[in-house]
């Protein structure tokens, strides 16, 4: 009977535990991540061959523009983005202080 009590808190343990771990995993590069408004300023690619944006958006805390880059890791996507186009973007903030663009769609 022991064994049984067990058992069964082991199997109700790990089937609460687990998938809520699993929810909770986070890509520990990513300090924080945003989704705003944007317009694209500039495009290029760096010479370490990766791609970036420069991009305009809203900053709440002083009522004006914040220019900054965004990183790419998809030439294709970088390829779709047009200069003096609004988007509305989702891109995180690393450890290294960099940002990257996960999604990004333009707006109608």
């Amino acid at each position: 009977m022991l064994m049984k009590k067990i058992v069964m808190v082991v199997s109700i343990f790990s089937l609460v535990v687990c998938p809520l771990a699993a929810c909770s995993k986070t890509n520990e590069k990513d300090i924080s991540a945003t989704v705003s408004y944007i317009q694209v300023i500039d495009k290029g690619k760096a010479d370490d061959g990766e791609y970036w944006i420069l991009v305009s958006a809203p900053d709440q805390d002083k009522n004006k523009a914040n220019e900054f880059k965004i990183n790419l890791e998809d030439k294709n996507l970088w390829n779709l983005i047009e200069i003096d186009e609004k988007y509305v973007a989702h891109y995180t903030k690393r450890n290294n202080g960099l940002y990257y663009l996960y999604e990004i769609e333009p707006m109608k």
